[in-house]
């Protein structure tokens, strides 16, 4: 394990201006074409970090993405023969790594994207332009971050059009080292 590359890990989401990211009772609060496309153009044939009830929620999504299930569920079995479980963020990494992967993309939840927040070296997140945390009380958000850690290295604004009900930047960050 010496001689492979180091592991990059980056967070991809798509978040409101409130930190909103799921309604807390499964699925996301828009639907957005856009940012559909721009998730799956990034993560196409790569392996991706997500927890049971994410995987659950995108079933049948996986096409040539291998995903990484981190759940402490031991009798969870994924449908997708190119799924591994994980009971720890330790061991996604442990996989990913073995499985000669250069980059894993963390997809979610709120609790998956809490825990490898620390190790990310990046981020591409869509920022969705509006506040919806009223009408999600019990909301998943993403975790809080210092921006002073971060800094741009793209963005991308859309308008909102007749497919994408809200304007969004797409925004590429890249953690700060000392």
């Amino acid at each position: 394990m010496a001689n492979q590359p180091r592991l990059e890990i980056c967070l991809i989401a798509a978040l409101s201006e409130d930190g909103i990211i799921g309604t807390g009772h499964g699925g996301i609060p828009w639907k957005l074409p856009r940012d559909g496309a721009h998730f799956r153009t990034i993560v196409t044939g790569k392996s991706i970090l997500l927890g049971r009830i994410t995987y659950a929620e995108m079933a049948g999504w996986f096409r040539t993405e291998r995903p990484i299930v981190l759940t402490s569920n031991v009798s969870f079995h994924p449908r997708e023969k190119q799924s591994h479980v994980a009971s720890s963020l330790e061991a996604a990494l442990r996989i990913a790594s073995g499985a000669g992967d250069t980059e894993l993309f963390v997809c979610g939840g709120a609790s998956v994207y809490g825990q490898a927040l620390p190790l990310a070296s990046r981020m591409i997140l869509t920022h969705v332009k509006t506040r919806i945390g009223d009408m999600y009380p019990e909301a998943a958000r993403f975790p809080a971050f210092d921006p002073e850690e971060w800094m741009i290295e793209r963005e991308d604004a859309y308008h909102a059009d007749e497919d994408n009900p809200y304007a969004m930047g797409m925004v590429w960050y890249r953690r700060r080292r000392e």
